[in-house]
């Protein structure tokens, strides 16, 4: 069984996720348009890469 610690950073960690859902998506987005300047999108993988890791959703969740 699970430390009521580790349930809690799991459960803020779930939070964050959902609340940057949106910034990371609109990153995605412009990288992924090849419409846009390569200049434009660089800064989007830039922005993105600045993100911190917790913010990726868990694969396995």
């Amino acid at each position: 069984m699970a430390k009521v610690s580790m349930v809690e950073r799991d459960k803020k960690r779930r939070k964050l996720v959902k609340a940057k859902a949106s910034k990371r998506a609109e990153l995605k987005a412009i990288i992924a348009n090849k419409s846009l300047p390569p200049e434009e999108r660089f800064q989007a993988v830039l922005k993105l890469a600045e993100l911190p890791q917790q913010f990726i959703q868990d694969p396995y969740s």
